[in-house]
């Protein structure tokens, strides 16, 4: 069982989870493909996009936990009620270069992109369950759009990440030309 911040983040990323996948759950193949204007990603590199970002915060996580038990011994895990961390936008259309590892691929078959953002959660699960026995504020590693975050605010900027590429979804669905 999680700690109340981090059930609270877990169940933020399930929410929002939810809603992207709602969004996604009966488009079909020509659907996830088609683009809106040649320098603007389909639903399925929308999708993608999602499932590679939450994988390296993941690795990128681990790696610095890793990094800073090898180093010594950790404070505990803080009874706190939140994780402070604030978006770099307000706006639910924060946009910015896609990081290179990130960028999606055109053309992913949309049952196994459902399939992966949908077997992130476990692995995202399985971190903030690590995180649990720490104190996830002394684990701290660089976004590479954002700077240093710790590890819990990592996970937050996911939630708000989603949320951004929701909006992202959304408008895509609404796009005059969308194929029905």
């Amino acid at each position: 069982m999680l700690p109340r911040a981090l059930r609270a983040i877990a169940d933020e990323l399930e929410r929002r989870r939810g809603e992207v996948l709602a969004e996604v759950e009966e488009i079909s193949q020509r659907q996830a493909d088609w683009r809106p204007a040649h320098d603007q990603w389909s639903l399925g590199e929308v999708l993608h996009h999602l499932v590679l970002a939450e994988g390296i915060a993941g690795k990128m996580v681990s790696v610095a936990v890793k990094r800073v038990v090898d180093a010594g011994s950790l404070p505990p895990y803080p009874e706190v009620d939140a994780f402070s961390w604030r978006a770099p936008s307000p706006d639910d259309r924060w946009s910015v270069r896609v990081p290179e590892p990130a960028a999606p691929t055109h053309g992913q078959p949309i049952d196994a992109l459902r399939a992966a953002f949908t077997t992130q959660r476990a692995l995202t699960e399985k971190v903030l369950q690590r995180l649990s026995q720490i104190d996830p504020r002394v684990v701290t590693t660089v976004h590479p759009l954002i700077g240093e975050m710790n590890a819990a605010q990592w996970y937050v900027f996911c939630e708000y990440h989603m949320r951004v590429h929701l909006r992202q979804i959304k408008d895509v669905k609404a796009a005059p030309a969308f194929p029905a």
